[in-house]
């Protein structure tokens, strides 16, 4: 007999009432008291490296069909504004009534703060103006207490900041709201039209905020002129694009800049994705079809339809100049090089998420066509006065139609890529990326660091609970050690904080899921999952004392018990037809250091209670069930390191 490090001497197993099939949940029921005298440092024996663990799941408060929550994301420190575009109430400003849904698609944005480990509802944006069709919360940007929502379907004639709102005779003009907080009160700064409001511009499309600088994209915008501040009323290229700056001096906002491709040609789409970081701007064109390659080539061949390009703009006092154009490494038709961009510091990254290679990493070959529309990023960096393509970035198992740079986030030496077409089969943070390729568009995301200069893939992060066509990893967001995926496809009836994601009732209504890449406490992956079998092993939950932790079982094959065993430290030994993970003579759950879980249709789930006296300590958990597919009557799952936050 042992006793349990998560609750005292399992005695007995209940099944939980109300669980349905496939989620069979079993609870430990004890009458004695857990004394454990060994040290924590006992349980760090053999430690496997802490890394990234989900830190929350989001959800609406008013939580709807088709609502499309986490269309799109944005994070600044411990704030966070997620957008639903497709969010139907009638309210208007801030903290109006969300359950009157009589403005169909209007849409509306959240915000969310964090205060220790825990993440609450700040704040529930409307426009000013709110209207039917608008679309408000398709784009979303946050800096500190100031948030852009973009509504590009906005239809009012006006120019400029702060008109009228209510004339809505241009169809899809667009508009941009400013919201800023005072305290932890939220209030609308400003409403933001363009200087040359237009039918089908789409102007607040995409967004971007750096301290009191604002970029607006306006894909739809259809002027001739090239350049900065050239003519705006020169109609006649539709779909050409243009973006524009903003600055605020005090609570005034103002036109600085209206930006144009150096090549402007009709359906180029310049302004679909624009960044900015302080005196530097960054706009994608993917539609751009020359055939020049790397910075500053030819820009009048225009025979690489959709390869897409580039530009970077450069302020000097509050003067904007466009300092380079910038071309894949490797120009190709359809590509779409500049569907997403992001910059920070003497680095800009340029997604083309419909390149076609079929190699995978950092580094990798670029010539192999293999794969399509599997999607790559490009990273430019820097060098005195000169900038140059630093590194062509591919998935860790990219796949054809994966989508890898369909969103991006980029800060410091951190870059977080959305793929969100992925197809793998596992949940959580760093399973199995190559094998099991058979839940199409559930989606992920990539972490990458540069460490000494060169770029390294940290975590593939897929939802908790992944799902077919859920698009994970569609939006993406970046601040320090926090990322954020939206996931609009989502289908769960859960509302706010971390409810249950099993339940697909609310076909669309959408997610958003937070992660701490930097974690010194959760439950992480270890060991070679090939190695390990077909089994996997994963737990969505927090590892906080007074809570629960819950073990996901999946992959197994049929139905049958399977044996998890947690120890105090881990070793990797061969043997039973796979790998051991976990230490065979500091096993310390269940009888004989075993606990049986019920596997149906190959998952099979456990919650087990965390209790105050083993805060700050760490163990070894593996799964293992009969199976006559093996070749060794087995199955074994990954080894999960647990760490229990002090």
């Amino acid at each position: 007999m042992y006793d349990s490090p998560f609750h005292p001497s399992t005695t007995a197993l209940t099944k939980r009432e109300n669980e349905t099939p496939m989620k069979i949940t079993y609870l430990v029921r004890s009458t004695s008291v857990l004394m454990l005298c060994l040290a924590p440092a006992a349980f760090s024996q053999g430690a496997i490296l802490p890394g990234t663990v989900q830190d929350a799941y989001l959800k609406a408060p008013n939580t709807e069909k088709e609502d499309r929550f986490g269309y799109s994301v944005a994070i600044s420190g411990d704030t966070m504004v997620v957008g639903a575009y497709l969010e139907d109430s009638s309210a208007v400003a801030v903290g109006g009534n969300p359950a009157d849904n009589s403005a169909v698609d209007s849409g509306a944005a959240y915000v969310y703060v964090r205060s220790g480990s825990t993440w609450v509802l700040q704040a529930y944006l409307k426009a000013s103006n709110t209207g039917a069709g608008d679309k408000f919360g398709r784009s979303v940007a946050i800096d500190g207490d100031t948030i852009i929502v973009g509504a590009p379907f906005e239809k009012s004639d006006e120019d400029g900041v702060n008109g009228l709102q209510g004339d809505n005779s241009l169809w899809r003009a667009g508009a941009v709201y400013v919201y800023r907080r005072t305290g932890s009160t939220w209030a609308q700064e400003a409403y933001v039209k363009a200087s040359n409001s237009a039918w089908g511009s789409a102007f607040g499309s995409t967004v971007a905020i750096s301290a009191d600088s604002m970029i607006v994209g306006s894909y739809g915008e259809g002027s001739m002129s090239t350049g900065v501040n050239g003519s705006q009323v020169q109609e006649g290229f539709f779909d050409a694009g243009a973006a524009y700056v903003y600055s605020r001096v005090g609570s005034t906002w103002s036109q600085q800049a209206y930006l144009k491709a150096s090549n402007t040609m009709g359906g180029d789409l310049f302004g679909i994705s624009v960044d900015i970081d302080g005196d530097r701007a960054i706009v994608g064109a993917p539609g751009e079809s020359s055939t020049a390659s790397g910075i500053g080539g030819d820009q009048s061949s225009d025979t690489a339809l959709d390869a897409g390009a580039a530009y970077l703009f450069e302020r000097t006092g509050p003067v904007w100049n466009q300092v380079a154009y910038a071309k894949a490494s490797n120009t190709a038709a359809n590509d779409e090089f500049g569907r997403t961009v992001c910059i920070s510091g003497d680095s800009f990254v340029v997604g083309a998420s419909a390149e076609d290679g079929g190699s995978t990493g950092v580094g990798a070959d670029q010539l192999s066509n293999t794969a399509p529309t599997s999607g790559a990023a490009y990273v430019f960096s820097k060098s005195g006065a000169v900038w140059a393509q630093d590194v062509y970035i591919k998935a860790s198992n990219t796949g054809a139609s994966a989508r890898f740079s369909g969103a991006m986030a980029f800060e410091g030496n951190r870059l977080l890529i959305g793929a969100p077409n992925e197809r793998a089969a596992f949940n959580g943070v760093d399973g199995d990326g190559d094998l099991g390729n058979f839940v199409p568009y559930s989606g992920a995301m990539y972490s990458f660091e540069r460490i000494a200069g060169t770029w390294e893939q940290r975590s593939h992060i897929k939802a908790g609970l992944r799902g077919n066509s859920d698009l994970f990893g569609f939006a993406v967001a970046l601040s320090g050690d926090l990322a954020v995926s939206g996931s609009h496809l989502e289908d769960s009836a859960a509302v706010l904080v971390d409810g249950n994601p099993k339940d697909n009732s609310t076909s669309n209504a959408g997610a958003a899921y937070a992660f701490d890449l930097a974690a010194t406490c959760g439950s992480f992956r270890y060991g070679d999952y090939q190695d390990a079998n077909v089994a996997d092993l994963y737990s969505p939950s927090k590892t906080v004392v007074g809570g629960s932790l819950t073990l996901e079982l999946s992959d197994f094959t049929g139905n049958g018990v399977a044996l998890l065993a947690v120890s105090t430290s881990h070793q990797s030994n061969l043997a039973l037809g796979g790998t051991v993970h976990v230490d065979l003579n500091q096993l310390i759950l269940g009888q004989g250091g075993f606990l049986p879980v019920v596997v149906t249709a190959g998952k099979g789930q456990v919650t087990l209670p965390i209790p105050a006296g083993i805060a700050g300590m760490t163990f070894f958990a593996q799964t293992a069930m009969v199976d006559p597919l093996q070749a060794s009557g087995l199955a074994l799952s990954n080894g999960l390191q647990i760490a229990v936050c002090p």
